[in-house]
């Protein structure tokens, strides 16, 4: 995956993402022996794979961050910090990781990836239909 890519991301956030393009690599290997994938296809193929894992890590921060509120509130606690950020509800600092989603999707143009997405496959599942995409695989 390209290394820029991944300094752009917070450095707390960074070690998450960054063995992508072993995976990617390792999947491609297992799934098609046969097939010799060009340095533009697997850079494709891990940036599909980067966008599903960031994706699906807001997401699943914006679930985690629900379900604790509602935990809380069950024990009649209102709501609760985290560093700086006040979380309650569904309030700003709870819905973050799905905002953030929605964006990232809307920043997608390719109707493929966007349909590949909607369906939350696993990350090899990711890889291999987006593999057949890119590569022809």
């Amino acid at each position: 995956m390209a290394e820029n890519l991944l300094d752009l991301l917070p450095r707390r956030l960074r070690p998450r993402f960054e063995g992508l393009g072993s995976y990617v690599t390792s999947v491609l290997d297992e799934e098609f022996p046969d097939r010799r994938v060009g340095k533009d296809e697997l850079d494709a193929v891990q940036f599909v794979a980067f966008v599903g894992a960031l994706d699906q890590f807001l997401r699943d921060g914006t679930t985690t961050a629900s379900q604790a509120v509602d935990a809380f509130a069950s024990l009649g606690v209102g709501g609760f910090r985290v560093g700086s950020q006040h979380l309650s509800g569904r309030n700003e600092a709870v819905m973050r990781g799905a905002k953030l989603s929605e964006r990232l999707r809307r920043s997608i143009r390719d109707r493929r990836l966007l349909a590949l997405l909607e369906h939350r496959p696993s990350l090899r599942q990711l890889v291999v239909e987006c593999s057949r995409i890119v590569i022809g695989a």
